[in-house]
């Protein structure tokens, strides 16, 4: 049976997040270790190829995001997305400890692209499938297909949240990955929210094992257009 690294504390980890697993999934992440280690350099997945450091850094960093979808995916089957997906760590860490989402991963480059398929298939998660696009030019079918989009050190916020914007529902959300609090007021946040008619909800403190820092989850909303 696989396990992730540093399994005690990974497991206590999840539960702080907001995330409780099971045995199965923490098993369906051992695997999903092993597997990232083994492609890490081929596909250029990730610097970092500690095991541990994956586990409490990265697989930690996207159940982080479990906090969100009371509010902003709270339905039986939430569609959801990583846009700039890599190595997955936030949407196939999501998908793991929250089975009944339905989880697109978006990614343009070919070698990623090939690791996230090859990963599907070595977890056999259902509902979780992956797309070569490049954003936000090639959003194609997936134009306002989600509940929520998640993006990761993806670009600065301005351009992340242009590339991502087309993605959410009306009324949907896109939620970002920051070491700082996101300030609305802020000129180039400010104009291009006003540009892309997105507000600032909040930004959500969380803390990584083993880190006396805070990181943040910005949340945009994508407001309903009023119908007359």
């Amino acid at each position: 049976m696989s396990a992730p690294a540093a399994p005690d504390l990974f497991e206590r980890s999840a539960a702080e997040l907001g995330a409780p697993l099971s045995a199965a999934q923490l098993e369906l992440f051992g695997r999903y270790l092993e597997f990232t280690l083994k492609w890490a350099e081929k596909a250029n997945l990730t610097a970092d190829l500690e095991p541990e450091k994956i586990v409490l850094r990265h697989f930690c960093d996207g159940l982080a995001a479990s906090r969100l979808l009371s509010e902003c995916a709270p339905g039986p089957a939430p569609k959801l997305a990583e846009a700039g997906a890599g190595a997955g760590f936030v949407g196939v860490s999501l998908k793991i400890a929250r089975p009944e989402i339905e989880m697109t991963l978006i990614e343009p480059a070919q070698k990623r692209f090939d690791f996230l398929n090859l990963l599907l298939l070595k977890l056999g998660l259902k509902g979780l499938k992956v797309a070569r696009k490049s954003l936000p030019r090639d959003c194609g079918s997936l134009s306002g297909a989600f509940d929520l989009v998640l993006e990761r050190a993806l670009a600065p916020m301005p351009d992340a949240l242009s590339m991502c914007a087309p993605l959410v529902r009306q009324g949907g959300f896109l939620a970002a990955f920051q070491s700082a609090p996101a300030d609305a007021a802020e000129k180039a946040l400010s104009r291009r929210l006003d540009l892309l008619s997105l507000r600032l909800v909040k930004s959500v403190p969380y803390r990584l094992p083993r880190e006396d820092k805070d990181r943040y989850l910005a949340l945009f909303e994508k407001p309903a257009q009023e119908m007359n």
